[in-house]
């Protein structure tokens, strides 16, 4: 394809496509490499073996100790500048937000296109907020967080109505279970769900996820359920790992504190995570894997073989009859089955580490998971952010239209109205050099965190060299999947 045609291409398909979850293969046509693929994926590949090799060779083992950290509200001067937007400026505007979003969904316009609801949620909120959590950790979800502060009001003003305490936590096992849950929701509403970009559907599905989110709070504690349950903020938080900057709910005194600390910092905890991070993390390994499958020649050739059988077509027409679609139905089993692969790759992986330590129990195998989840999380991001960059900022554009004349009624509130999306703000091979520099970087970024945890928790030099073989392994075919699926044409399956 040339330089023309691919412009070309991506022009009519932004253009033709509404602003949509399930178009997040941005890119809109394959960019000409300059060099085979194969090149960049043996390169690739290589790049991540040569940096264990280079892990082995730097790091020496050492303790769980903690990293130097600021706090930024610590002195005065700071606490007057900052805090006030932490306290009050972020919560005004998280619940403004949190109104403007539900009011235009519901009486704004029906086209998700024109409708800034869909913009806020799927393209700023959804995608951005990544973006955000890298740099600033959760500390921006935390400050504009509309259901934990909307909820803070009202129990503020219910405490002088005989409103009891809330019940505690189930149980220390349950973990971060129900956050996983709803966020295993959530993706499946992005990549799955046929209506859920449209206007009125995304309505109902924000005061659907009100109604749980509150009935949490109002049983667990807004900041029990906040850690726990809100799968938006477990998220943000691990994504925040990478992040140099973190937000402490209490710190002296009680106050909260924004500290300073180095970049990555989160991903080498003292302790192993709960076995609910590792599956939240495996869960957004396998969903941003997913997201990109769906957009390949691959997954449109399976559609169309699957609906080719006479069994399966009987199948899907059945499911046609009892109004389930069936493209959704066969999607949402694919879907498990990626987080089923992710899972079972990962155990696979871990168990052989405990195999070469000489420890083949279960016991060890999860330990073994719960202690390099972490490790895992540079991987995602690379792959999330190299995957939506150009959907953030073309799609994005939108809301300059679509601030201006929020309810489609031809309003022009700030003389924006008409403007245009501009598809050529990031060209096919700018999206192509960023996708290999996010993947390989957050390749290399997740060996280095996996052999400072192995000298963390084994100390001895050899011992973690050899335990990390088939996590790197993993790694590398990972690496090479990740840019062979990106480099992929984008195709319309269903």
């Amino acid at each position: 394809m040339s330089g023309g045609a691919c412009s070309r291409g991506l022009f009519l398909f932004v253009l033709s496509a509404p602003v949509a979850p399930a178009w997040g293969h941005a890119l809109g046509g394959r960019y000409d490499l300059p060099l085979p693929l194969g090149l960049y994926l043996m390169g690739a590949g290589l790049a991540v073996a040569f940096s264990f090799i280079g892990a082995i060779a730097l790091l020496r083992p050492v303790g769980a100790r903690v990293a130097r950290r600021f706090d930024l509200l610590g002195a005065a001067p700071a606490r007057g500048l900052l805090r006030p937007p932490l306290v009050w400026v972020g919560p005004i505007a998280g619940i403004a937000g949190f109104l403007f979003i539900v009011t235009t969904a519901l009486f704004g316009s029906a086209h998700a296109s024109e409708n800034p609801a869909v913009t806020l949620v799927w393209v700023a909120f959804w995608v951005g907020g990544a973006y955000l959590s890298v740099v600033f950790g959760d500390a921006w979800w935390r400050a504009l967080d509309p259901w934990r502060h909307g909820y803070r009001f009202w129990e503020r003003w219910a405490a002088g109505r005989g409103w009891r305490h809330h019940l505690g936590w189930p149980a220390a096992g349950m973990g971060r279970w129900p956050a996983v849950v709803l966020l295993a929701g959530v993706f499946w509403l992005e990549l799955v769900y046929p209506d859920s970009a449209q206007p009125p559907t995304l309505a109902v599905l924000i005061l659907a996820y009100s109604a749980v989110t509150w009935t949490g709070m109002a049983l667990f504690g807004p900041d029990r359920w906040s850690r726990r349950g809100d799968p938006f903020g477990a998220l943000f938080r691990e994504f925040g790992r990478l992040a140099p900057m973190r937000y402490r709910a209490g710190g002296a005194g009680g106050e909260p504190s924004l500290e300073l600390r180095p970049p990555g910092a989160g991903l080498t905890p003292a302790s192993p995570v709960h076995r609910s991070t590792t599956a939240l993390i495996l869960l957004v390994l396998a969903a941003v894997s997913f997201d990109g499958l769906l957009a390949t020649p691959q997954w449109a050739a399976t559609w169309r073989t699957l609906t080719g059988l006479e069994g399966v077509s009987t199948l899907l027409r059945a499911f046609e009859r009892a109004g389930l679609s069936g493209y959704a139905v066969i999607s949402t089993l694919a879907f498990v089955l990626t987080v089923g692969v992710f899972v079972g790759l990962y155990g696979a992986a871990c168990a052989g580490m405990a195999r070469l330590l000489r420890g083949e129990s279960a016991f060890i195998t999860g330990r073994m998971a719960d202690l390099f989840a972490p490790s895992l999380l540079p991987i995602g991001v690379g792959y999330h952010l190299a995957h939506y960059v150009s959907y953030l900022l073309i799609q994005g554009q939108r809301l300059i239209a679509q601030a201006s004349d929020p309810f489609a009624s031809g309003a022009d509130l700030l003389g924006t109205a008409d403007y245009r999306v501009a598809i050529d703000v990031i060209s096919p091979g700018t999206v192509w050099y960023l996708a290999v520099a996010a993947v390989v970087l957050g390749h290399v970024i997740a060996v280095y965190a996996a052999h400072r945890l192995a000298l963390m928790h084994l100390g001895d030099r050899r011992a973690a060299a050899i335990s990390q073989l088939p996590l790197i392994a993993l790694m590398i075919a990972y690496t090479v999947f990740s840019l062979w699926l990106f480099a992929q044409p984008t195709v319309e399956a269903g």
